[in-house]
């Protein structure tokens, strides 16, 4: 599938822009300027102070700081390795976390009587109970972040004791949270839009044949808007969601109003080739006309020259527009004819002739 679900604010504007080469430069500087937030919580007092524990989380930490895209990872473990190197005289092998919980607690003890009391309450609470460990990535990309919080679940079930409670959340997951909602609702909004045109309709030509063929339009729009989207490049997210839910929105009534042109012509004249012919010179024109003036309000949204989202804006509800119109009078008439519904023909038999103004014998 071409289409890809994808949010991240350094699409919304150009390579170029200042903000998003401040962005980059300070990415490669640093160790990312996004951030994911991982809970450890135990099930007692003290639980942090745990070897068992504290190896799971070295153990995360490596896991992650081998991922693409993670700059670094910070929790109380990097302070207590750190503390067991220096009292052992400064020796490398000693980098890492003891293997007693007593001797933890000691050090943790030592700190406290020459540090100042709040240093670690950003990576525990008082009870050493619930502990945080900090990811800084360098990306805030939607799909990225989903896949490395199911990387951190799956790694927590087989190396975290039973008693162990791992959570993520925070940071660049929020985002992610909402990006998915906002997705899913405009992908049903989208569906409620359709779902309102084919009642509308089928009330005013009570019938529900009229409701199904005036939806045809709007589902090619639907259709090709994404497929559009897929080939260029184009990401769905919170943006272009609401941006093709706008477009079915906007170009919902084309159909409508030819098919009373038809319907008005037809009951009106006998001779049903003048009577379309007239119908499309008229609704033909307006659909054009209606069509073209807003995909060309709309594209003026495509000179925002670094503002990505009004560019899409703009070329996604232009093409929208082109398609609605160009569907409606194409494949909507052409399915009118091949069915004769009641709604537009009212059970006339079909003559013999082609619409091509030629008779022809039967």
């Amino acid at each position: 599938m071409l289409l890809q679900i994808d949010n991240t604010t350094r699409t919304y504007f150009a390579k170029s822009n200042p903000v998003i080469v401040d962005y980059d430069n300070l990415n490669k500087r640093a160790a990312g300027t996004s951030s994911i937030y991982v809970l450890v919580q135990g099930s007692s007092q003290d639980s942090i102070k745990r070897p068992d524990v504290l190896h799971a989380m070295d153990d995360l930490q490596t896991y992650l700081n081998s991922k693409p895209h993670v700059g670094k990872t910070l929790s109380i473990v990097d302070f207590i390795k750190k503390m067991n190197e220096s009292m052992n005289g400064d020796n490398k092998a000693y980098f890492a976390v003891p293997q007693s919980q007593d001797l933890v607690a000691q050090y943790l003890l030592l700190y406290s009587n020459s540090g100042e009391p709040g240093d670690f309450d950003t990576y525990v609470d008082n009870d050493y109970q619930r502990a945080v460990i900090t990811v800084f990535t360098k990306t805030d990309s939607s799909s990225y972040v989903e896949g490395l919080v199911s990387d951190i679940n799956s790694f927590a079930k087989e190396h975290f004791p039973k008693d162990v409670k791992v959570s993520v959340g925070g940071g660049s997951v929020g985002p992610v949270a909402i990006n998915q909602v906002m997705i899913k609702e405009k992908i049903l909004n989208i569906l409620q839009i359709m779902g309102a045109v084919l009642i509308i309709t089928t009330l005013a030509f009570r019938s529900l044949p009229a409701g199904l063929f005036i939806l045809v339009p709007l589902v090619a729009a639907v259709f090709v808007n994404f497929g559009v989207m897929g080939l260029l490049g184009i990401p769905l997210q919170i943006a272009t969601a609401l941006i093709s839910a706008m477009a079915v929105g906007i170009g919902a009534d084309y159909g409508i109003y030819t098919s009373f042109r038809m319907r008005e012509e037809l009951n009106a004249s006998a001779d049903e080739e003048a009577a379309i012919k007239k119908a499309f010179l008229s609704a033909g024109k307006a659909v054009l006309f209606v069509s073209t003036a807003v995909a060309g309000g709309f594209g003026v949204l495509m000179l925002s020259v670094g503002f990505m989202v009004h560019i899409w804006m703009g070329f996604l509800i232009s093409i929208a527009m082109l398609v609605s119109s160009i569907a409606t009078l194409t494949l909507f008439p052409a399915l009118i004819f091949t069915f004769r519904p009641n709604f537009i023909f009212n059970g006339k038999e079909q003559p013999n002739f082609i619409f091509s103004g030629k008779e022809q014998t039967p």
